[in-house]
């Protein structure tokens, strides 16, 4: 449970994790769904995972 509560903060600031095994390249980079949020996102960096700002990745709908 309370790490439920710590990744509702984490998804409220924008520091997502990625859904395990369901991540692509884009031709760009990585894009996937939060596990927690379901809200489109995008590798900005080494275990550094942001919301999708041009959201609708092929694949992801």
């Amino acid at each position: 449970m309370i790490s439920t509560i710590l990744q509702a903060l984490r998804c409220r600031f924008d520091r997502h994790r990625p859904e395990q095994g369901k991540v692509f390249w884009d031709g760009l980079c990585y894009v996937g769904r939060c596990e927690h949020c379901s809200m489109e996102i995008r590798r900005a960096g080494r275990k550094r995972w942001l919301r999708d700002e041009f959201g609708g990745s092929p694949g992801l709908a």
